[in-house]
Formats: C-alpha cells, structure tokens, sequence
C-alpha cells in the first residue's frame, strides 16, 4: 500500500466509525430514555415517538457523515498541496514518480529552480513572495501538456513528471517563456531559472538515483551560470567525482587521511637550507593520492579551507617546535593562509592561540599571502599589521600572477616575496621573463624583502638566479616535498642554521 493510498482508507475507516458510534449510542439513548421515562410516568411508551426519534439520529447521522466527508477531502487537500499555488506538493510528487517507475515504463522529470528567490522574499516578504510563486506556477502551466503533472516539491522549487520523447523541446519552451519578466510588487522581475532532468531507466530505476541524477544536473547547470545543459556526459560525471570527493573529504580528517609534506627553501649565497613551506596532503584509501589542485579548490568552495587551514597552521607549528626541542633546529616554518582564512575576524587570535597551544615563537611562523589580497588594499593593510604585532612574517607567494597595486605594496608590512614557478620555467631561454625576475629582485631589495624563486629544478636555473642577486630558491633542485621524518634526516645531513 502506498503512503497516501494508505492515509486516504485510514481517513475513511475513522469516519465510518464515527458514524457507526454515533448511530448505536444515538438509538441506545433514546430507547433507554424512552424506557425510563415511560416506567416513571407508569405507563406504556408510545412507539411512534421512539420511531421519531430514531428517524432524527438517522438523519443527524447522515448530515454527520456528509460533513465529515467534506472536512476529509478538505483536509486531504491540504495535506498534499501548498496553499498557496494549490499544486501538489512533495507528497503527491514522491508518490506519482514512484507508480509511474512502478510501470517500468520510459519518462522523465524535470527539476526547476527560482534563482535569486531569496532576495525576492527579503524584499517583498513571505507573503508577497508567495503570490510571487503563483504566478510563475501559472506561467508554468501555460506550458505544458495535458499530461504533463507540475509539482511545487520545495520554497522554491518545481518539478514535471513527463514523458521522455518531448522533455527537450519542453525545456526549451520553458526557458523562452521564463526570459519574459513578471510584473510584481510595482516593478518588474527579471527571471532566472536553473534546470535539472532524468530520464528512466536511463539515469536509474530507483527514485533516489532519479532525483540525485536530475539536481545534479541542476547543479552543473548553476555552476555554470546555464538555464540547463544537455548531453556532454563527461562534464555530468567530473561533477559527479567532484561531489565524491567533496563528500570525502568531510570525512579525511577523522580518518587520518590528511597528513603534511613540508619542502625545504635554501639561501642562494651559502646553500643552507634557511626554511620550510608545509604542503597538505591527501592519501585516499581508495584513489590513492590526490592532488592538492584538486581537492583545495573543492574546499575553498565549500568553506572547508577554514578548518584545513586551521588544522595546517597547528600541525605545521607543531612539527617546527618538535624540530627545535629535539634537534636543536632553528628554521622557520611558512604556512599558505588562504584570502577566505584571512578575512575572518578571528584570524589574529587563532594565530595567537595556536602560537600559545604550540610553543612555537612567532619569529619562526612565516604567513604565505596571496597577490589577489592587495586588491583590496585599505583592508589588507590593516590585517597585515595586526598579524605582523603578532611577531610573526609576512610573504606574498604567486607573486606577479595576480594584478596587485605596486602603489600599494610598500606600505605593507611584508618580508618576502615568492615569486611565481612560471617565471623560472623558461627562464634560460626567454629573455624577457629573466627581466621580469630581475625586477622583481630589484624593487623587492629596495623594499627591504627577500625573494624566494619557486620551481626551481636544474642547476643552469639556479646559476641564473644567482647572477640575478635572488636570496632564495625552492623546489625540486633543493627538494621535493617530504614527509617529516624524512625532513629530519635531510635537515640533519645538510648542516642547516642550527642553535644548540
């Protein structure tokens, strides 16, 4: 029995009983009473006026039921459709979906979504917001078919039941007649709507595959700023690992999956090795490792690079006092915070307290920024020299791949500037990244910050950086990224700035 076939034969099973009640306590009442009244009056009860009132318990009886018929279709009503559209709600919805993958026959859904709908109800409020979903349901209906079934399943959300041959061009007509604004509150609407589809058994033959393969489809519908998006099944199913990924990466922190490499930078002049950069990484259990240009993006769009980042700044300050208390290592430890990490308000005081928590003195964390921070430079300014009172440095990693103001810059209380791997990779053979990078050196140096080369792989570009007056390089020339243990034996085995 389905659920609402259920709930209606319940509904009714308590009507017939409420009649059935009422009609044998009715009639017993009145022939008890007739009973009573005729042995305390002493004498014999006139039949016609126990007929009577039996006739009027029928009667009542009969208006009782057709009332209550009325009551239970209204309340049905309202239980499976909003009350403001008057469409079916989810509850109808699962259940149509459900007989018709009951049927095994070919059809399909259509997921619709009202973009922006929440500006909408802040402005005009809910009420008004409501009248605002009738109207774009009548606009919805003028659309379709007489066999095609229009669901308000969600605030803002829509969903069509119809059959497969026809969804194309019904989604087509759906977005032409959308593009025409709706008149409401005094002015004029533009729309904007996203749209999601499943085909059965194409795209499952189950209601959860069904409906997670169509707001899929919505989804990479909204990312990329489409009405909806047909074919190209290769982008439906990168957004499916996509959202794999996403889910497990929620879960890599309490499973032990994240761990830190950390790759050493080395002093141009004396090759010492004179810092670290810790870099996250992340060994799945079943996709082995995966790359941070994978998973970082993924967590910058989720808000997870807050908790990453505050779990990288802890560990990373960690493993540097560990270094000193066990090996007598000095070198400083420079850890990547991200644009989102910097705009919050505690930023300083979970560097401090992370500083406290760890031992660590503020002299050996060194702060990696990124160029696209200056574009904001009045706020920038003013985060940059509460972290620089912390005692801690300040770098600016990527640098000359973003469009920072040069103006701007030597205000900021910065000691280093990385600059980008896309400069060194070319740099024996293309002149004019080699005057780049000596620009570079030279306004930085007059600013008083080093400049740290990043991707430096061969020995013909560390002779150029050399000539080129850089302080520092890192990459694979010096060291790959190296888990700690392994950091320990190189640190120990390259004689780097020790104080005992």
């Amino acid at each position: 029995m389905d659920k609402i076939g259920g709930f209606q034969k319940i509904s009714k099973i308590k009507i017939a009983r409420i009649i059935l009640i009422y009609l044998l306590a009715g009639s017993l009442w009145i022939v008890i009473t007739d009973i009573i009244l005729g042995y305390m009056m002493n004498h014999k009860i006139e039949m016609y006026e126990s007929q009577k009132g039996l006739f009027y318990v029928w009667i009542t009886a009969l208006l009782l039921y057709l009332l209550l018929r009325r009551f239970r279709l209204h309340i049905l009503h309202l239980a499976y459709h909003d009350a403001f559209t008057d469409l079916p709600n989810s509850h109808i919805f699962y259940d149509t979906l459900q007989k018709r993958l009951d049927r095994k026959k070919t059809f399909s859904i259509i997921v619709i979504q009202i973009s922006r709908f929440d500006e909408i109800m802040d402005a005009f409020g809910r009420t008004q917001s409501r009248d605002f979903l009738f109207i774009f349901a009548e606009r919805l209906k003028s659309v379709l078919q007489s066999e095609e079934q229009l669901f308000l399943i969600d605030n803002s959300t829509y969903s069509i039941i119809t059959n497969s041959e026809g969804v194309v061009e019904l989604l087509h007509s759906i977005e032409e007649k959308m593009k025409k604004p709706i008149f409401f509150g005094g002015q004029e609407i533009s729309l904007k709507i996203h749209m999601g589809f499943a085909h059965y058994p194409l795209n499952g033959i189950d209601a959860d595959n069904q409906l997670n393969y169509a707001y899929r489809t919505l989804s990479y519908a909204k990312e990329l700023g489409a009405t909806f998006i047909l074919g190209n099944p290769e982008r439906v199913e990168d957004f499916k690992h996509k959202l794999f990924l996403e889910n497990e990466l929620n879960k890599s922190f309490e499973t032990g999956q994240l761990t830190l490499h950390f790759q050493p930078k080395m002093s141009v002049s004396t090759h010492k090795i004179t810092g670290m950069e810790a870099l996250i990484r992340w060994n799945h259990p079943m996709l082995g490792r995966i790359s941070p240009m994978e998973f970082i993006p993924i967590a910058e769009e989720n808000g997870h690079i807050i908790s990453m980042g505050r779990w990288i700044l802890r560990e990373a300050c960690q493993y540097a006092r560990r270094l000193q208390e066990e090996y007598s290592i000095y070198i400083p430890v420079s850890v990547n915070v991200s644009i989102k990490q910097l705009w919050q308000n505690d930023i300083v005081d979970t560097i401090q307290k992370v500083l406290d928590y760890t031992g660590l003195k503020p002299e050996y964390l060194i702060l990696e920024i990124t160029e696209s921070m200056t574009m904001n430079p009045e706020s920038a300014l003013k985060i940059l020299r509460q972290l620089k009172k912390l005692g801690v440095k300040l770098s600016i990693d990527d640098f000359g791949t973003g469009f920072s103001s040069l103006a701007y810059l030597k205000k900021f209380p910065i000691d280093e500037l990385k600059i980008d791997k896309s400069f060194i990779r070319d740099i024996l053979h293309e002149k004019y990244d080699q005057h780049i990078i000596k620009t570079i050196i030279s306004m930085a140096h007059d600013l008083n910050m080093n400049v740290v080369a990043e991707g430096v792989e061969s020995q013909g570009q560390f002779e150029c950086l050399k000539n080129l007056k850089c302080d520092m390089i890192q990459g694979y020339y010096v060291s790959p990224p190296i888990p700690y243990e392994q950091l320990v034996q190189y640190l120990l085995m390259e004689n780097v700035y020790v104080r005992g």
